[in-house]
């Protein structure tokens, strides 16, 4: 994939464009509403959602600016035995730059060789996403060529935590950069996973920062910030586990939409996809019927406590758009679904997959807050059809 544009950032897989006929007769494409909003700046305006929070600006109120380098708590007094990261400061930048340069570097290159960085650089449903985004592009094309030139001015992205070392694996380095090579001014959140002893720390989730939201300071990299690897540690330290808050939100962003109103802040994400989907719906509703649900993925949650007590969780969830098509009518799908599906008329069933990387920040034990969602990117990755 050429890594992701500001446009396509949160180009929601429930937008699936179907055109609906019945009969002979043809249906033209529909256009889904965008999510733009959800890829813009941090910082701007505030503004009431459809998930009954108020989003925007008023979303960071509560949590401590972006850990920067050279920023980090003095060293406790000498002859006292400290926890330590799994990585040095020194090793986790050059580990950092080293990964992000090559992701880059897929971006300016295609087929085999585009393939081949992003295997270097990318693990698990990261590389899966990245993969299919490249295979993509005979469909959506080539993005805007940003000059850039990374042979001798590799990137030199913040690292914002590294993991202590507990003698477990997986081990993580978080990082943040802006991607100016796509054309973005958006700060996006790369997760950098080591699984096991002698292997290499590879890119397994990242997405853009939403609007209205900033990263919590985490413990100094040297000492390395605590993970949460069970329902127990999580549990003891957090107002409500990861997983609970994850799948209280791939609840509300299903369609048919459910009742109520969510307690994650979601800073303009949930209200923009159940959007997406009731659109989605509504365009096909005389030809075929719509579900979208979405499931988080077993061993996609990753989580790192921060200096306060409260966590932040990188999960990734599988988005599954069904349509079932009536009798006497067909789905013209859009090229995007016939390239992947390699069918371009449907008249019974329809799915398209996508994965979703989100990070939501859990508060601490002790907090009386809401659990809010801080990042978050799609990608389709398979569709197929009868």
């Amino acid at each position: 994939m050429r890594v992701p544009r500001p446009a396509l950032a949160l180009a929601l897989a429930s937008a699936l464009v179907l055109s609906a006929c019945s009969g002979d007769s043809e249906g033209a494409d529909s256009e889904p509403a965008g999510a733009d909003a959800a890829t813009s700046t941090a910082g701007v305006g505030a503004e009431s959602t459809e998930d009954g929070s108020t989003e925007g600006a008023g979303g960071a109120e509560d949590a401590a600016e972006t850990t920067a380098p050279g920023q980090e708590q003095a060293a406790t007094a000498a002859g006292e035995s400290q926890p330590s990261g799994v990585v040095s400061v020194e090793e986790s930048e050059q580990i950092a730059s080293d990964v992000l340069t090559m992701a880059v570097r897929s971006t300016k290159r295609n087929g085999d060789k585009a393939l081949g960085d992003i295997k270097r650089a990318y693990s698990g449903p990261d590389r899966r996403a990245h993969e299919v985004a490249e295979d993509l592009e005979d469909v959506t094309g080539r993005p805007p060529k940003v000059e850039r030139h990374l042979g001798r001015n590799p990137l030199q992205p913040t690292v914002l935590a590294v993991s202590q070392d507990d003698e477990k694996y997986p081990q993580y380095i978080l990082a943040q950069a802006v991607p100016e090579w796509a054309g973005s001014d958006v700060p996006e959140l790369y997760l950098l996973v080591r699984p096991k002893e002698g292997a290499d720390f590879k890119i397994r989730w990242s997405a853009p920062m939403l609007p209205g939201t900033e990263v919590g300071l985490f413990e100094r990299r040297s000492t390395g910030s605590p993970v949460l690897r069970n329902r127990s540690q999580a549990k003891e330290a957090l107002a409500q586990r990861p997983t609970s808050v994850l799948n209280e939100l791939a609840d509300y962003v299903g369609h048919p939409p459910s009742e109520g109103k969510v307690s994650i802040r979601t800073n303009g994400y949930a209200p923009e996809v159940r959007r997406n989907a009731r659109e989605q719906a509504s365009d096909i509703s005389a030809s075929a019927d719509f579900m979208q649900t979405d499931e988080l993925l077993p061993d996609a949650l990753h989580t790192l406590q921060l200096a306060d007590g409260s966590a932040m969780s990188f999960a990734v969830m599988e988005r599954t758009a069904h349509f079932h098509v009536r009798d006497g009518h067909t789905l013209v799908p859009p090229d995007t679904f016939a390239h992947l599906a390699g069918d371009d008329a449907l008249g019974a069933e329809a799915t398209m997959t996508a994965l979703v990387f989100v990070a939501v920040r859990v508060p601490a034990a002790d907090e009386d807050r809401p659990p809010a969602v801080i990042a978050a990117r799609e990608q389709v990755v398979a569709a197929s059809g009868s």
